[in-house]
């Protein structure tokens, strides 16, 4: 793999859809996909299609189409980090003299993906993205880049800046 793979939780999904299309978020993830550069962690497949019926096509596309880009946890390397990432960062977030509520803090509770997307992330040495301010402060600890998804959308050719003209 030249280089690292995404690593996108639920929301991803649906911001990419929503702000460029199925159709052209679709070609763009089955390119990464065909390249091995998009890792979609199991508890997030259950989340988009739990949430979304036009996000749902598109992921169940993807795993059919794309089978080694959902991650599953049966490795016990995989389990191991995810284990650990969940005992540090599950509960509650400490830096320094912050802290804040974790990583189940979220609507999902323990039931939440967010634990398996930066654990995910870790273990490939893969992109995290995630919007999630509490996603972003744990990968941050465990040393894995985070970014947005529309960062990510710039970085695999979704978007283009416009130039403003120059007098």
């Amino acid at each position: 793999m030249s280089e690292r793979p995404f690593v996108p939780d639920a929301d991803t999904f649906f911001n990419l859809v929503n702000h460029f299309g199925a159709r052209r978020v679709g070609r763009a993830l089955r390119g990464l996909a065909g390249q091995r550069r998009l890792k979609i962690p199991e508890g997030v497949v259950r989340e988009v299609r739990r949430r979304s019926d036009s996000c749902r096509g598109l992921v169940d596309r993807l795993r059919e189409n794309f089978p080694d880009c959902v991650v599953e946890f049966k490795t016990p390397q995989l389990q191991g980090t995810l284990v650990r990432i969940e005992r540090l960062y599950g509960e509650k977030i400490r830096v320094g003299k912050l802290e804040q509520d974790g990583l189940w803090s979220s609507p999902g509770g323990r039931k939440s993906a967010d634990g398996q997307v930066v654990a995910v992330g870790k273990h490939l040495g893969g992109v995290v993205v995630s919007g999630d301010k509490k996603v972003g402060l744990a990968c941050s600890l465990e040393e894995v880049e985070c970014v947005g998804w529309a960062e990510m959308a710039r970085r695999v050719g979704m978007t283009t800046q416009l130039r403003m003209p120059l007098d």
